[in-house]
């Protein structure tokens, strides 16, 4: 293999494949890239055996062939190279990958390419959508943050898919909260098919992918244990699914409220993130805020040994009057992910469940954020 390549094209490619390459596996390959020369690209393939990531950037190629090196030793050189073009080029074994730039070379040592896994081949059988890019970015931002971490709860690590009709719903929950965006397909969308759990993981990538500034569908396949996105761009990636049933989320959502009120997300957001400060500053309080809603108000307070503040808003307000405590933390993420125009909010007493969505149609997707209240401090 040997190509001339800008850095910010190989910075690129190596930065996303090394995100997915494993730091720590005992399959020596997984902690390595693949790269292959091929016409006028260079493609770069990682995985850590339950994610795979194909990426590709255009290079000036002299001769095709292909290397191996250490995924992350790769993107840490070329992350500190200077701007300009990037020479790569193998030994006779693809072990070796040597680095020109400028005057100035290094040499890394790597695995023969023959070792490296292939790609995996899809099955067929598959159920298939298409959505915008930017749709789908703006929708995982909006549900992977609720997504437990917690390796326990295997079901709860990753993001729902449920083919519905001409759409997709795409829902993660930790228990505590739930977010569901719901989201319109292109070309009529898919037929029903089956839910999948897609690990967060591979989803982080994804957003990363479809928000990243190039236009176009992500086309997506569903099939036996496993979902693949063709991305724009070129990007391909391939991921195993969680093997965990997903639990019946409509459920928790409530159909009704006690108190609903009605005020600017953007507002609320800045107020929950000055009373959020003051209790996070304080190591002795709970990272607990609260709201209360009344006749043309919705009113933001903390209190903790250092000091306390409130806020009030105006909002409108139907219902019984209420105080509701959430965490300050997911509070905001779920006001962020609202947006900034108008936000209603669905209350049920002190400690049921409230829903937050954006007042108003939004192109595309509709989305739902449903929050558990928390016992005041001290009780």
């Amino acid at each position: 293999m040997e190509l001339a390549i800008e850095r910010k094209n190989l910075m690129e490619i190596a930065e996303a494949a090394q995100r997915v390459a494993a730091k720590n596996s005992p399959q020596p390959a997984f902690s390595h890239l693949l790269l292959e020369a091929r016409g006028g690209t260079l493609l770069a393939t990682a995985s850590d055996g339950e994610v795979w990531l194909r990426v590709a950037a255009p290079a000036e190629v002299a001769g095709e062939g292909a290397a191996a090196p250490p995924a992350h030793l790769l993107a840490g050189l070329v992350r500190r190279l200077p701007d300009g073009p990037v020479g790569l080029r193998s030994g006779p074994d693809g072990a070796t990958l040597r680095v020109a730039y400028g005057s100035s070379g290094a040499a890394l040592r790597g695995l023969d390419p023959e070792v490296y896994p292939p790609f995996p081949e899809r099955t067929g059988g598959e159920t298939r959508f298409s959505v915008d890019g930017g749709t789908l970015g703006k929708a995982l931002r909006r549900v992977l943050f609720a997504a437990s971490t917690d390796p326990a709860r295997p079901a709860f690590n990753g993001v729902l898919f449920r083919p519905v009709g001409d759409g997709l719903r795409l829902v993660a929950t930790d228990t505590f909260r739930l977010a569901e965006c719901r989201l319109a397909t292109n070309g009529g969308g898919p037929a029903e098919g089956a839910d999948a759990v897609v690990p967060l993981r591979a989803l982080r990538e994804v957003q990363r992918l479809a928000s990243g500034g190039v236009e176009g569908a992500v086309e997506a396949a569903i099939g036996d244990g496993y979902i693949h996105f063709l991305l724009p761009g070129g990007a391909e990636l391939y991921a195993r699914l969680i093997a965990a049933r997903f639990p019946n989320y409509e459920e928790v959502i409530p159909s009704g409220s006690t108190t609903a009120a009605r005020l600017g997300a953007g507002e609320l957001l800045a107020a929950a993130e000055r009373a959020g400060m003051l209790v996070e500053n304080d190591p002795l309080s709970p990272p607990l805020v609260a709201l209360s809603f009344g006749e043309g108000r919705c009113t933001v307070a903390a209190r903790t040994q250092t000091g306390e503040l409130r806020e009030e808003l105006r909002a409108t307000v139907e219902g019984e009057p209420v105080e509701v405590w959430f965490n300050w933390r997911w509070l905001a993420e779920g006001l962020r992910a609202v947006g900034d125009g108008g936000i209603f909010l669905g209350l049920n007493g002190p400690l049921g469940a409230a829903v937050f969505r954006p007042e108003g149609r939004e192109e595309g997707q509709a989305y739902t954020y449903v929050l558990l209240p928390t016992k005041p401090p001290g009780e």
